[in-house]
């Protein structure tokens, strides 16, 4: 075999590995920290403002 056809096998091979690991990682969540949605975020988040309707108006050209 061809030590060329060897290293492009490794690379694709590598890298279908990361995207299994990557999808694998999605899909699982996480189980450490806020991301996990076990409500452990911190109380002092604060709320997005609303604008006001007189806020929101057409720029004039």
């Amino acid at each position: 075999m061809d030590w060329q056809i060897v290293l492009t096998s490794l690379a694709v091979a590598l890298a279908g590995a990361f995207l299994l690991w990557r999808g694998w990682r999605m899909w699982r969540g996480s189980k450490t920290g806020c991301s996990g949605g076990c409500g452990c975020a911190k109380t002092d988040v604060k709320k997005p403002a609303i604008i006001a309707p007189e806020e929101l108006v057409l720029r004039k050209r």
